[in-house]
């Protein structure tokens, strides 16, 4: 996880006790469309820090890792398909984000 807000390095992989809380909440929420769930955990569970329906920055990477949120959402309400739960891979990203500023001359 990135200190910055955003995600620079993360891990793609299962975790069955997350997938569960996710399922349960998922289940008594009812969350529609692109739906970003941020989570933190202690010693013994995981704690639910945010809910934020939107399509988050980090997308690039779960998009190169099988989930690609983007085109579900487009398919979903332009085309009416609900998205069919896609095959993850596992691995490993790091992400480079930087700022290029270039001035006028005199200004």
């Amino acid at each position: 996880m990135g200190s910055r807000g955003s995600t620079g390095k993360a891990w793609v992989e299962k975790v069955a006790s997350l997938e569960a809380v996710v399922a349960r909440l998922a289940q008594r929420f009812k969350p529609r469309g692109p739906t970003n769930l941020q989570f933190r955990r202690d010693a013994e569970e995981w704690k639910l820090l945010e809910i934020n329906p939107r399509i988050s920055s980090s997308t690039s990477i779960r998009t190169a890792f099988g989930y690609n949120e983007s085109a579900m959402c487009v398919d979903y309400y332009l085309n009416g398909r609900l998205p069919d739960q896609p095959t993850i891979s596992t691995g490993f990203a790091v992400r480079y984000v930087e700022d290029m500023i270039v001035y006028e001359r005199g200004s």
